[in-house]
This record gives C-alpha cells, structure tokens and sequence, in this order.
C-alpha cells in the first residue's frame, strides 16, 4: 500500500489538563520534532460528547501516550472511572508508553490503577520530575518504538490472503442493552488479552448472557472473519456442536466426525470470535472446543452457559444482577441499572408510563424482589400493560404465575421464567434434582455444613449435587468475613424449588430437621453475644435470620414449643439489639398460643421474652403483669438469672410509669440476683439499666463512680454493645453535669460503636439527645432533622415510642422549633431527617458532636 505523505502516525496524548499543562505541551513538541501528529483532547470542536469524541480520536490513533501525576480525573455522573482510565483501558490494541511524574499525595484511584497496570505485568512505566525531561524519554522511546516495529514487521512472513469475505453474523436485538458497560469494558479487554483465547459467561437462566455476548461480539467484527453467534439450544447431542459450527461458518464438512478438521483448516492463520450460546446442555462437546483453540492460534471464543466448560485456560465470568436500590438508599431510584431496565420495557407497553413519588418506591421493591434479574424485570414490565406498579407488586406474591406473557419471538424457554427454570432444572440428574427440591426449605441460604447436617440419610451424595448446582448457576456461593461461605439461590429460582419442595415426600421431615437446627442454633449462638465472641455471634444469627424466623412458624404447632421457648428466652438479646423486636414478639406469641404444650419453666421464659419485646415498644401495660408473673415462675423455678431479667425490666417500667422509688429498688434488687450468681453481663445490663434510667428521668440518684464502673464492667466482659451503652450512659451523665468536652467523646464513641454493631434502638436514644443539644445551642434545622432521623430508626425496628420521659423532652423540642422557625419549616426538617438511613442518621449525630467540640 502507498500511503499520501499527509498520512503519518498519530499519537495519542492522554492526561490530566490544568495540572499536566506543562507536560502535555513538551510531548506535543517531542512528536512533532519526529514529524508524528500529537492527537490531543482539546485539540477538537465539542459538538460531541467527550467520551465519544476521545474514543474516536482513540480509533484513529496509532500509539498511546500516557502522563500522570496526582489528580485520577473527573468521573461523569454516567460513568463508574473517569475519563482518564477509560482512555487507558480503550487502548489495549496499540503500543502504550507510560510517563509517571514524581510527587506525594497521588489520589487513591489513580495509585490503584498503576498497581494494577504493574500486577498485570503487560506494560511497564518511567518516572521524570519535569517537563524538559518528559519530552526527552518520550522523544527517544518513540523513536525505538518505531524501530522495532519497523523490525518486527520486516521480519513477519507474508499471511496468507483471507480464502473467502465472510463478515461478522451476529442477532440484531430490537432494544439497546440496559446497564452493562462495565460488563461489556471487562470482557472486551479480556478478550482483546493474546492470552486470554476462551471466556465463557455463567450466571442463571434470564441473567442476560446471550445479550451481553452479543454487545462485546459486536466490537470484534474487525477480525479476519468477523465475530459469529451460533445458538446451541435445540441441540442436544455433544457430537453436533463442531457440525452446528461449520453449517453457521459456511465450512464443507464431511459429517460430525470431520468437522473439528475442517474447521480447524478453515480458521488457521485467521483471526475470528465465535460465540457458543447455550452450552449447558452440550458440556460434552467442551474438548472440541479445546481442540480448536490449539490448532487455531487466531480464533477467539465467547461461550454463554449455565456451567462452565472446564477446557484448559478458559477464563469464568460470573454475569451478575442489574443493580438494585439498596435497603434505606437516598439515591435516586431511576439511577439504578434495574429501574432503567423496568421503565424502558414498562414504555414499550405504555409510552406514557413515568415513576414518580410512591410509584419509585413501588418500582424500586419490584426490581428488589426480582433479584436485579433481567429476564424476570421484563416480563413484569410487560404487565404494566394492564396492572399499575402497586397492583403488580402485590401479585408478585405468585412471582412465577404473573412473570409470563413475554415477546413472541422470544425463545419459548423464556416465555414465562418458570420455563427458563425448568430448563436448568430438566438438565440435572436425579440425585442433584431432589436436593434442588429439598433445598426450597431453606430461606436466606445455608452455609454447607448446617445444609449436610440437615440433610444427613436424606442425600447422602449431598456435596457432589450442590457442587453440580453451583456449575448450573441455580446456586450462588458467597464469602463472608466472620463467617463460613454462604450458599443461597436467586429468589426467583428459590420459589421454584419452594414449589416442587411442597410436593417432596420428605417435607415434614426435612422442615422439622429445619427447625430444630435452627432454633437449637439460636439458643446456642445467643448465649455467646455479650461476651468477647459477640461480633461474629450476631453476624451468625443475622445471616441466619431468615432460616429462624421460617423455624419458628413451624415449630410452636408440632411439638417444639418447649425448645423455642428456651431459644427466644437465650438470644433475645440478639432480637433486641438488632431491631428484630416485632418478629421476636410474634415468636414468643406464637409459643404462649400452645400454653398446653409447656412446663412452667418454659412458660416463663416465652412471657419473659414476650415482655422485653412488649417493654421496647412502651407497652408497659403488658410488660408489668407479664414480668411479675414470669417472675414468680422462675422464682418458685429457683432460676435467679430468669429472676432477675424480671426484676429489672418491671423495675424500668415502673420508674418510667411514675413510681421510681419502688422501680428503682426493683432494679437493684436484679443487679444483686446477678451479682449473687456470678453473671458479670447480667451485672453490666442490670447497672447500665438502671444507669439509663435515669439519663432519661433526669433524676440522678448514683454517682460517676458508678457510671465509671459500669463502663469498666462492660470492659471486662468484652462486649461491644455493652461498652457502647456504658459510654452513652457516662457521657449523657457528663453532659448534664456540666463537664462537656470529656462528655462528647463519650457520646461520639458511643454512637461509633452502635453504628458498629448495627445497634437500633439505644443509638436512637443518644440521637434524641444529640438533637437537643443542638437545640440548646439555637440549632433548630439540624435538632428537628436528628429527632425525624432517631424516630425513623425507632419505625424501623417497629418500636415507635420512646419512654414517657423521653417523648415528653422530644415534644417540648419540636414546640420550641415550631416556635423559632414555623410549623412549615419543623414538618420539612422533620421530613428530611426521616429520610435519612441508619448509617447516614449516626453519620448526622456524630458530625454535630464534632461542631459542638470545635
């Protein structure tokens, strides 16, 4: 080829601008002494988008420069990097010469993203301090550059001319693809990695596969042969799948014997991506796939299956969810990939459906209970044809029912998702079928030695199917840092095996084993919070606590009351401090309905633990006759630690119904049960009870001493929470004692550690108090914001009203901001505060104690 002499090589300068002004203006000099053309971002008119208008000057570039220093660039709001790394990561196919300016404080993302250019050994960086040198290693390390491609070119025998003009013959998708630009950005680069000649897309039916290897397909229709889909869904013999290849790739062959041949001869010495849909159901055919790669250095394939092939240097990409809003989110809901997806299929149906107010709420929960699972997310959107947003959440209830009624030139198996599953399901062999089934008992997962225990005589061969669940992807595996991995099905696939579960012959049985396990776990677990085992004992029952809650609808009605009893009575604890207080009440209801089936001990410890729950949410009217019945159980029981949790919650409850002296005395007569039989954590949560009690009645009737102690107790047993309330207790006391410094880093520590432990309604408490202090200080705005968030908490845990004492100062509060800024003005900051999550609550109480310090 003769090229024009305007046509020379143009070289790509990619950097920050304001803070690399200097350098960026040495390289332009650099390359155009060599005569090169400096292709520069700001160079161009702008009536396009930045990010298309760099990836455009990208395409026609032919070598890569890139200068850093401190600043990793500006991230656009539609983006996850900024401008600067994705120019970095688009340039993977020409030569990159890489210049790193000497300096501190370099920004985080930008240090991450040379550590990972190093790990990845592909392209090694120089250093320079200033610009005249920049322009000098840049000069000389252009010019080898040019001569050894000038060498290696001069070397390379001649390739063969292409045998045919065969292009790319991939599907045209009527919708543009929702939310996968970082999926797409991975894969391409992999597959654009020399090493990397086999990618293969796992994930469940409806994940959105086969529509994302289409969109990275479409980049490498550049190759010899373009890029190819072949769909292997109607096969179902492995000997078809080279045969099926050739057909597609318009190859002569003999038959399915010769077709690994043929197509080997076909792609040598040519460069083409072939995407392999469906291949889960023709696993066999995986070394023939192996085969081609070795015999066909250029070929690339993108497999899309449900298992992974397990061919030598295949590379395993696990298709997550779309995005979903998290719980207690202050994000916009539309800015999550699954909403997109929703509301651009939902206008398909209706053109003037639109999410607004309550409706993006609505939208959001759907796409929540769906699981960020495409598939599911267009098939519901396709009901807003008839049903609003409220009423399709409602029938989703049924999901699998309503999830049905999809596009007509769909795959039938994606019709309904109940077909998609059944596919997945219809390919497992017998013994992995029935632990499919048997798994529907569980809910929030398992993690693999509770599910073997439970299972024991039922599946023997239990391991070898959950691992061959996993490689269908009809089971996930997650990590987990306290504890052991967790394995748990999308809620979708979890229902369908519900369903089939109903019909197993071993149900009651397996339930039962459910329940017993579980509940035992919660007894034994629960003993272990309020100890120095604390942490990783509350995450143990927090990822169990979907399992315990099914465990406890089912045990109460056959024959386990007396162990539930015994289970709530040990982790309450667990429930309280969590927030679990209404499904912890419900519990303990559902044991008092089958009164019969309890001994008195029994008895007593189900209406102990119905009357903490009833005290945390202000019903003292049921807590005072429960406690003192409950009481005299253990008493007549001689169990002085069931004793003395009902002396001292009847003792809170009568202080903060009007009689402190006999509750007060109540109180300490716990302290001295607890003391009496050596339980320093009843001995910490009887004192900083008591201690509590009066931050709240602002009647002090102990000293600091006793506050330091309770602090220092709570020390010695190891327990987080414990210190945090003991903390709370002594830095409220210092407060309203005049000594503020050392009483705001008391009240700072405490809701630190509260947050830590995801500690509900105690950090509720030090939010009220905060509020007032800001209030006190003519805070107004911020006071009524932190009373609206502290009550959001309190909603949240379903335990809306706090102590008489303590409503009565949050009501006195609101009138004087009422009074200083309007009823307008305290409903809008109230709003605002209500809005805020746990973790953005105890962020607000924390930065006023900081600006009061100051």
């Amino acid at each position: 080829m003769i090229l024009t002499p305007d046509q020379r090589l143009r070289i790509f300068v990619s950097s920050t601008l304001q803070e690399l002004a200097d350098e960026r203006a040495a390289a332009r000099d650099a390359i155009e002494s060599l005569k090169l053309i400096p292709v520069m971002f700001e160079a161009g008119a702008r009536p396009h988008p930045p990010q298309a208008l760099y990836h455009s000057y990208l395409e026609q570039s032919d070598v890569f420069v890139g200068i850093y220093w401190q600043s990793y660039g500006w991230v656009a709001p539609d983006m996850e990097i900024s401008g600067l790394e994705d120019e970095f990561s688009s340039s993977g196919k020409m030569p990159r010469l890489l210049y790193i300016k000497n300096g501190d404080e370099m920004e985080p993302r930008l240090a991450d993203l040379l550590r990972r250019i190093q790990d990845e050994a592909s392209i090694s960086y120089k250093q320079f301090d200033t610009a005249a040198e920049l322009a000098g290693l840049l000069k000389d390390d252009l010019i080898l550059l040019l001569t050894e491609r000038f060498q290696e070119q001069s070397r390379r025998p001649d390739r063969p001319p292409p045998r045919n003009t065969l292009k790319s013959a991939l599907p045209s998708p009527a919708n543009p693809i929702v939310g996968r630009d970082r999926e797409v950005a991975e894969l391409t680069a992999l597959l654009e990695d020399r090493e990397v000649r086999l990618v293969t897309l796992t994930g469940p039916g409806g994940i959105g596969k086969s529509r994302l290897a289409i969109e990275v397909a479409g980049k490498f229709a550049h190759l010899d042969l373009g890029s190819h889909f072949i769909s292997l869904a109607s096969l179902t013999d492995a000997v078809q799948v080279a045969e099926a290849i050739a057909r597609a790739m318009d190859v002569s062959s003999g038959g399915s014997q010769g077709a690994v041949d043929d197509l080997a001869a076909f792609f040598k010495d040519r460069e083409s991506l072939l995407v392999l849909d469906n291949f889960e159901q023709v696993l066999d055919a995986s070394s023939a796939v192996g085969e081609l790669l070795i015999r066909c250095p250029g070929l690339r394939i993108l497999v899309t299956s449900r298992a992974p092939l397990r061919v030598r240097g295949e590379k395993e990409y696990d298709v997550p969810a779309l995005g979903v809003p998290p719980n207690d989110s202050n994000d916009s809901v539309a800015s999550y990939d699954a909403v997109k997806l929703f509301v651009e299929r939902a206008r398909a149906v209706r053109p003037d459906f639109t999410i607004e107010n309550s409706d993006a709420d609505i939208v959001a929960e759907i796409c929540k209970r769906l699981d960020g699972l495409p598939l599911a997310i267009e098939l519901a959107a396709a009901r807003i044809r008839m049903l609003t947003p409220e009423a399709l959440l409602k029938r989703l209830r049924e999901r699998l029912d309503v999830l049905s009624g999809g596009a007509r030139d769909m795959p039938e198996r994606h019709q309904t998702l109940k077909c998609t599953i059944e596919w997945s399901y219809n390919l497992l062999d017998d013994d992995t079928k029935k632990v499919f089934v048997a798994l529907g008992a569980f809910k929030g997962g398992f993690t693999l030695d509770d599910a073997e225990q439970i299972f024991r005589d039922i599946a023997p061969s239990f391991l070898e199917s959950l691992s061959s669940l996993i490689e269908q992807s009809l089971v996930r595996s997650t990590q987990n840092e306290c504890c052991d991995p967790r394995f748990s099905m999308l809620e979708t696939v979890r229902e369908y095996s519900a369903e089939l579960f109903e019909e197993l012959p071993e149900r009651d049985e397996i339930l039962h084993r459910h329940a017993i396990f579980y509940i035992e776990l919660a007894r034994d677990v629960g003993i272990k919070v309020r100890t120095a085992d604390e942490p990783v004992a509350l995450e143990r029952l927090e990822a169990e606590l979907d399992n315990m809650r099914a465990a406890s609808k089912w045990l109460p009605a056959h024959g386990g009351a007396e162990l539930m009893a015994e289970a709530l009575f040990a982790s309450w604890w667990f429930w309280w401090t969590r927030g679990y207080v209404e499904a912890a009440r419900r519990a303990a209801e559902s044991v008092l309905e089958v009164k019969e089936e309890l001994s008195q001990i029994g008895y007593a410890r189900a209406l102990a633990t119905r009357a903490v729950m009833a005290f945390w949410q202000s019903d003292f009217a049921f807590a005072m006759p429960a406690f003192f019945e409950a009481g005299q159980i253990f008493d007549v029981e001689m169990d002085e630690r069931g004793m003395a949790l009902c002396d001292l919650g009847r003792g809170l409850a009568e202080t903060f119904m009007g009689d402190k002296d006999a509750g007060r005395a109540r109180q300490r007569r716990g302290y001295h049960l607890f003391e009496q039989v050596g339980d320093l954590a009843g001995m910490s949560m009887a004192l900083s009870g008591l201690l509590w009690e009066q931050c709240v009645n602002r009647d002090f009737e102990d000293p600091l001493e006793d506050y330091e102690r309770s602090l220092e107790l709570a020390r010695s047993i190891g327990s987080q929470i414990d210190i945090a309330l003991g903390q709370s207790n002594l830095g409220l006391y210092l407060m309203l004692h005049g000594k503020e410094t050392k009483g705001l880093g008391y009240l700072k520590d405490a809701l630190e550690g509260l947050h830590a432990a995801r500690v509900f309604g105690p950090a509720s408490g030090v939010l009220d108090y905060v509020a007032e202090m800001a209030a006190g200080r003519g805070r107004f705005v911020d006071a009524v914001k932190l009373t609206g968030a502290a009550r959001a908490v309190r909603e949240r845990i379903q335990a809306p009203e706090p102590p008489p004492p303590a409503a009565a100062q949050i009501e006195k509060l609101l009138a004087e901001a009422r009074g200083s800024l309007g009823v307008e003005a305290v409903d809008h900051a109230l709003a605002e505060g209500k809005q805020l999550d746990f973790d953005a609550a105890i962020e607000a109480g924390i930065a006023e104690l900081t600006l009061v310090n100051a």
